[in-house]
């Protein structure tokens, strides 16, 4: 794997640039398994998708003007705060920055940075690159709601529709089975239950691994 350190990198992504252009802010990130190595100039990001030996699989040139919102802070965004609770997760959450970009007509983009040695403050670049972004365009809004934004979209009521399968599932399952209406109600309940965690879990590992939603 080629290495790349901070000066490296700046380096790299400011070969992209038109004449004149300056970078003013960058990291290494991952999204889902994808590493992505992002800068800031300006007036627009560069993503340089990248392959597992960093050699550029697709580099992509994002227009401030395109956005509709960004989001930035500590942990890891794509992670949903109830799967938060063990102290791996927590950690990674004290160490790490995330950039969250929303562009018109796609679902949010989520972007990781974590520590990385070679690359210094590569754990602040999410804050870093989403200061520029702000300051570029004052008006931008830069909080992003994802609960809203799921339910609106239909994925935040996913553990309904799954919970609702499950029970009437279980409930035919277990009430045929047992012919006896008890049996139903319990298979019922114990299906919407199933179904609404596997829901719920479903969706965040989705968006974990792809990145998005």
């Amino acid at each position: 794997m080629r290495k790349l350190d901070r000066e490296a990198l700046r380096q790299r992504l400011s070969r992209k640039l038109e004449a004149g252009e300056e970078l003013l802010a960058w990291g290494w990130a991952v999204s889902g398994f994808r590493n992505v190595l992002i800068g800031a100039s300006r007036c627009r990001l560069l993503l340089d998708h990248s392959k597992l030996n960093l050699e550029t699989d697709r580099l992509e040139m994002i227009e401030f003007s395109r956005l509709e919102a960004i989001n930035a802070g500590r942990g890891d965004s794509s992670i949903p705060g109830w799967a938060k609770i063990n102290l791996q997760n927590a950690i990674m959450d004290s160490v790490t920055t995330h950039l969250v970009i929303k562009l018109s007509g796609e679902e949010p983009r989520h972007y990781l940075f974590r520590p990385m040695p070679s690359v210094g403050d590569n754990c602040r670049a999410g804050l870093e690159i989403a200061r520029v972004i702000a300051e570029a365009c004052p008006g931008l809004p830069t909080e992003i709601d994802l609960k809203a934004w799921r339910r609106e979209s239909g994925k935040g009521s996913a553990w309904l529709r799954w919970g609702l399968c499950g029970a009437v599932l279980l409930a035919a399952v277990l009430g045929l089975g047992a012919g006896h209406p008890v049996a139903a109600v319990a298979g019922a309940a114990a299906g919407f239950a199933t179904g609404a965690v596997f829901a719920a879990g479903w969706n965040a590992i989705t968006v974990s691994v792809r990145g998005r939603g």
